[in-house]
């Protein structure tokens, strides 16, 4: 499962997403949506772990991503 718990991410002091959390289990797919500028990109970059969180953790199978 991948879990998403309070994540904020900011890029050069400007909060980009807050308070972002959610759950999705193995077989489950899920779809990012929004409007432009608001996030979607530096979301995916942080799953990767190319962005660092502010706030927050990434987990995978309750094994932790970030800090």
């Amino acid at each position: 499962m991948l879990e998403i718990k309070d994540a904020t991410i900011a890029v050069e002091g400007h909060s980009l997403l807050e308070g972002i959390s959610f759950a999705a289990a193995d077989s489950e797919t899920f779809c990012i949506v929004g409007a432009p500028k608001r996030g979607k990109t530096m979301l995916l970059k942080a799953l990767m772990g190319l962005v660092p969180l502010q706030t927050g953790h990434i987990s995978i199978d309750g094994e932790l991503l970030s800090p």
